[in-house]
């Protein structure tokens, strides 16, 4: 996920460096068959981020990537 600061977090943990959220997806998707990815953004960030988010899910070699969808009243 990525908060409206851009900081991206990885199950959870927050990774202030992209090779090493790179590695930690990989690790993760190494422990199935099908690794997919699911991405939330907040409203309330920039785009960009996002699309940061997914690039380094696609760095990892996941090709299945989701995006969190929410209702316009939930942040």
């Amino acid at each position: 996920s990525v908060n409206k600061e851009g900081q991206l977090y990885v199950n959870g943990d927050m990774f202030l460096d992209d090779a090493k959220a790179v590695a930690r997806i990989k690790e993760i998707a190494a422990t199935t068959d099908k690794p997919k990815a699911l991405i939330a953004g907040s409203r309330a960030g920039a785009y960009g981020n996002v699309m940061r988010a997914i690039d380094l899910v696609q760095q990892a070699g996941i090709t299945a990537i989701a995006l969190e969808n929410r209702p316009p009243d939930e942040k």
